[in-house]
């Protein structure tokens, strides 16, 4: 039987005050995790607070294929904390718009949302 753990790797406060964790910490807790046996270590990409206890979680696929396993840590974030559905970075220029609950959006179409 394997087990896996997941962790949040945002730097804006989400169980504890900001700031969560700096790289160090987040290596730490990751090769502690491996010591202790866990199979994986998962986390979502970005979070990002839309309002009081609010979150948008974004995950990165950069990738041919996007398999359910794949978006499993936004599931279990989305479970846990109030979130506002959720965005998945595609590599595939056709994959865009909602596919169940997660909006699918091209890295090139993600991108332009920033200065």
């Amino acid at each position: 039987m394997k087990f896996d753990v997941e962790m949040s790797t945002c730097k804006e406060g989400v169980d504890v005050p900001v700031p969560f964790a700096g790289p160090q910490t987040i290596v730490k807790m990751v090769k502690r995790a491996e010591d202790l046996g866990f199979w994986a270590v998962w986390g979502t990409d970005f979070i990002v607070p839309t309002r009081p206890h609010v979150y948008l979680p974004i995950e990165v696929k950069y990738r041919e294929s996007i398999q359910d396993q794949d978006l499993r840590p936004m599931r279990r974030f989305g479970k846990r904390f109030r979130t506002v559905n959720g965005i998945v970075v595609t590599k595939q220029r056709d994959q865009f718009g909602w596919q169940e609950e997660f909006f699918y959006l091209p890295l090139p179409h993600f991108l332009l949302l920033f200065d």
